[in-house]
């Protein structure tokens, strides 16, 4: 993989040698908000949207021997959220990117990817205000080549993957929930997009 990038890329990727030192530089990338870009791109265009990220993460900690993998988060009213998922002495812990607050980091404290998957609920809410998160996907591993690093393949055929992967349901779809406040909306969001109109009772 060395191949792929340049020495001062190379020693950045090798510096990111701990989960949160990786969602550290995730927090410091814009958010990709155009066309799909590669893992490589991820790294030298410094930006990313949170499949791009997540699967960037995920080659990170597998160059430092750390095992990770995938998941979905699905939502009604909403975008689904994709995470980078690793595991430190039996417990599962997140990195992610994303245009709220809440919904990026968790440390290794999680029994269950259930538990994990769980702990992003209460930050997981659209641009309307409703509160989305429904199910997660299984796990999805990662296979990384030299090639597929520079492609936008990889990228697209990931996003293709999770319409076919299982699902498990985490709250009920039909579940009747209170718009999120005003005060958590402004908190929370960090990022928001031009084309994003707010509503009224959020301004």
């Amino acid at each position: 993989m060395k191949d792929v990038f340049n020495k001062e890329e190379q020693r950045l990727i090798n510096k990111l040698n701990t989960p949160w030192k990786i969602q550290k530089f995730v927090n410091s990338i814009g958010y990709n908000t155009g066309k799909r870009i590669s893992v490589f791109d991820v790294l030298r265009e410094k930006k990313g949207d949170c499949l791009e990220a997540a699967i960037f993460a995920c080659f990170v900690l597998q160059e430092h021997k750390i095992k990770s993998f995938l998941i979905d988060l699905t939502a009604v009213r909403d975008e689904d959220h994709v995470l980078c998922v690793f595991k430190v002495k039996g417990l599962y812990g997140a990195i992610a990117q994303s245009k709220f607050l809440g919904l990026r980091y968790r440390y290794p404290v999680y029994k269950s990817l259930r538990e994990l998957a769980m702990s992003y609920f209460d930050n997981y809410f659209s641009f309307q205000g409703y509160m989305g998160l429904r199910g997660h996907s299984l796990p999805l591993p990662i296979k990384f080549t030299e090639e597929n690093l520079k492609s936008t393949r990889l990228v697209k055929e990931t996003e293709a993957r999770f319409s076919d992967i299982k699902h498990k349901q985490l709250v009920s779809k039909n579940i009747k929930l209170d718009l999120v406040s005003k005060e958590k909306f402004k908190r929370e969001i960090i990022i928001l997009p031009n084309y994003v109109k707010v509503p009224k009772r959020y301004k």
